[in-house]
């Protein structure tokens, strides 16, 4: 049960600041554009809680039921399964009709 709690509270703000002050920095880097990184991006961190609350414990249950088998390498494999798992809330709108392009 406190894996869950761990994985519930620690993972979307995990993705949130690897996704605005990690990959998008990258990504304007490597076009060339300035960079967009500010402190007023925290007005979207209760949204990385509404939408990454799903993956997150999904992968809790993944890492959960690879602890109780003793797999080798589970932490691997549940970081293999959270990257996987990120991608439901766009997997979601993209099956909707949401998302028109790319």
């Amino acid at each position: 049960m406190k894996r869950f709690l761990i994985f519930g509270i620690l993972f979307p703000p995990l993705a949130f600041v690897m996704t605005f002050w990690g990959m998008l920095q990258i990504l304007n880097w490597a076009l060339g554009e300035p960079s967009t990184a500010d402190l007023h991006q925290l007005i979207l961190l209760p949204m990385a809680y509404v939408l990454a609350m799903a993956p997150a414990l999904l992968t809790a249950l993944v890492d959960d039921r690879l602890a109780e088998r003793n797999v080798r390498y589970h932490i691997l494999w549940t970081a293999l399964a959270g990257y996987a798992l990120i991608f439901v809330p766009l997997l979601t709108a993209l099956s909707m009709g949401f998302v028109h392009g790319p």
